[in-house]
């Protein structure tokens, strides 16, 4: 899909309530053209939801406001097992994993559509994950110029 994202609106927990606190620091900050993208790492989501836990997201603004957002997001199982009534082993079982929390599913936000591609398909290293998630923004944007970090 190709946004806009000089014109569309707003991006915040309206839309949907897993999107990420831009309200937290970033762990990194970038500039490409005439926008910034934000780099978080282990965010919150901006409803404060606790089942669903924010391992990456790069965040695009434009004119200072929260445009697209691109995350690697994880279910927190104990919270899941708790909301739902489950027990944390058979919500393990279920996804495959000793841990805490599930493998992680590459989501991407704007106003009002949520595009879903699927599980995640890098390592989860940040020199693997920033070039993945700026990709996946870049192309939605339809931007080729060069991402400058600001830090």
């Amino acid at each position: 899909m190709i946004i806009d994202i000089h014109k569309i609106p707003e991006l915040t927990r309206k839309d949907f309530s897993s999107v990420p606190d831009v309200s937290q620091n970033p762990v990194k900050r970038f500039k490409c053209a005439d926008i910034k993208i934000n780099y978080y790492k282990n965010v919150k989501t901006a409803s404060g939801e606790d089942y669903v836990f924010i391992a990456h997201s790069l965040v695009a603004f434009f004119n200072d406001k929260a445009k697209i957002a691109v995350s690697v997001e994880k279910q927190d199982l104990r919270a899941l097992s708790q909301m739902l009534g489950v027990s944390l082993r058979e919500l393990q079982k279920e996804n495959n994993t000793r841990g805490l929390y599930s493998s992680g599913e590459v989501v991407m936000y704007s106003s009002g559509q949520k595009e879903e591609y699927g599980p995640l398909s890098v390592e989860e290293k940040e020199e693997y994950i920033l070039p993945f998630l700026f990709d996946l923004l870049l192309d939605s944007i339809d931007y080729i110029e060069e991402v400058v970090p600001l830090d």
